[in-house]
């Protein structure tokens, strides 16, 4: 902003081309053209579109945003982000959400909701309740080696072939009848993640080969 101030930096120097670079006072006279205030210019190659109420930009085709560094988007109010179709965010380092007030919501109304963490951890935290609830279906917590659930000072530890009940006080079991039978397993199936490697197998054309991709032969 500070480019485009005529109080700051968005003004002409002192002189262009041996000219003193002021706005003329205005009236009549000698003195009329003597001005003080410097003549208003942009200190940078900028563009700047400003309404004093709405501003629309409407194509039938498409419309392309790019920037060689930074883009911002500002709304004092509300910002509406639609699409007919598909909406994507990709980016190379990370992508932050954050609400000061009103919370955040994740909602498909016709198909599934995936969260992956493809080669880190994954963590939920909450300062008070969470709930994981299955309305119609059912609710499974697969693991490749241990699952552990604490509450307070009692756990379960489910590690590969054994199970481990932790506590310091009663274990109270009730049911109208229990059964204990012979061994038995079944190891859970869980579905791979990707792992950042793609197989090219096209035939040789006259286009350039992808660069900066890392490969092995």
């Amino acid at each position: 902003m500070d480019d485009i101030d005529p109080q700051k930096n968005g003004h002409y120097p002192g002189s262009v081309n041996g000219q003193d670079a002021r706005e003329p006072k205005g009236g009549e006279g000698a003195g009329s053209r003597e001005g003080q205030d410097r003549v208003p210019a942009f200190a940078r190659p900028l563009m700047v579109l400003d309404a004093a109420m709405s501003l629309n930009m409407a194509t039938p085709a498409s419309a392309t945003v790019y920037a060689g560094e930074a883009i911002h988007w500002t709304a004092q109010a509300q910002a509406h982000v639609a699409a007919g179709k598909t909406v994507s965010l990709a980016a190379g380092k990370s992508v932050g959400l954050y609400s000061h007030e009103g919370g955040i919501q994740v909602i498909a109304q016709d198909g599934p909701v995936s969260v992956q963490a493809h080669t880190d951890e994954l963590e939920w935290l909450a300062k008070e309740g969470f709930t994981v609830t299955s309305s119609n279906d059912e609710i499974h917590v697969l693991a490749q080696k241990k699952i552990t659930l604490k509450g307070g000072q009692t756990s379960i530890e489910l590690d590969g072939m054994n199970i481990t009940l932790k506590m310091p006080g009663l274990l109270d079991i009730k049911g109208t009848s229990k059964s204990f039978v012979g061994p038995g397993g079944k190891p859970a199936k869980l579905p791979a993640l990707p792992t950042g490697i793609a197989v090219f197998e096209e035939p040789p054309s006259t286009t350039p080969p992808p660069r900066k991709f890392k490969f092995s032969v």
